[in-house]
């Protein structure tokens, strides 16, 4: 389940609904996910598991389109190994850049789904929790850079 909400909610390099926190050098690092705070945020179950369904349903979605693109993927492959002409090969990118696309696409209209199903108040605590994390993050990020440079010199 924790590699399902990292993987899906990742999708676009950004973290709309989960967040990853910094593991100890010798661990793999944890998933919080938005209903690791669903008591933080007040919601309801009905409410989580709504928002559960949607991303259950985006997932199986993307999971479709994952095979969709492999095949395509390899047909490009053929394609450039048999040289074919950069007209056709062209065409056949363009087939996976769509359908990339139409994954990224897919990911933010799941994730203004599941915030529809979010009250105005539940949905500015969560947007506070994942200020704090972004924060926290770059803080981390900051004080390991400064690190390796002193280690540096």
């Amino acid at each position: 389940m924790k590699a399902f909400v990292l993987a899906l909610f990742l999708v676009l390099g950004f973290v709309p609904l989960s967040l990853a926190q910094q593991p100890a050098a010798d661990q793999q690092p944890a998933v919080k996910t938005i209903f690791d705070y669903q008591k933080e945020i007040g919601l309801s179950d009905k409410q989580g598991a709504d928002m559960k369904k949607l991303a259950m349903d985006l997932q199986n979605t993307l999971n479709e389109k994952a095979k969709e693109l492999m095949t395509l993927r390899n047909d490009l492959g053929e394609m450039i190994k048999s040289k074919q002409d950069i007209a056709t090969i062209k065409k056949q990118m363009q087939k996976i850049a769509n359908l990339q696309v139409d994954n990224s696409c897919l990911d933010i209209q799941a994730s203004r789904n599941i915030e529809a199903v979010m009250t105005k108040d539940q949905l500015n605590k969560w947007k506070d929790i994942q200020k704090k994390f972004m924060e926290d993050l770059q803080a981390a990020q900051a004080k390991a850079q400064a690190a390796a440079e002193k280690a540096k010199k």
